[in-house]
């Protein structure tokens, strides 16, 4: 593992968390779960599977 000695502490927050509204966790999962495919990610490779 690398040496986190020298990592940054950054002692605020993002100013795009600050943006958005606060994150209320989704603790109901959905009744039916049948999926035709399934996309993880969402770097160029994932945009372009899912295309």
């Amino acid at each position: 593992m690398a040496d986190l000695k020298n990592a940054p502490r950054y002692t605020v927050g993002s100013g795009w968390n600050a943006l958005l509204p606060r994150r209320v966790p989704n603790e109901q999962l959905p009744k039916e779960r049948r999926y035709h495919a399934i996309v993880v990610g969402g770097g160029y490779t994932g945009l372009a599977a899912a295309r």
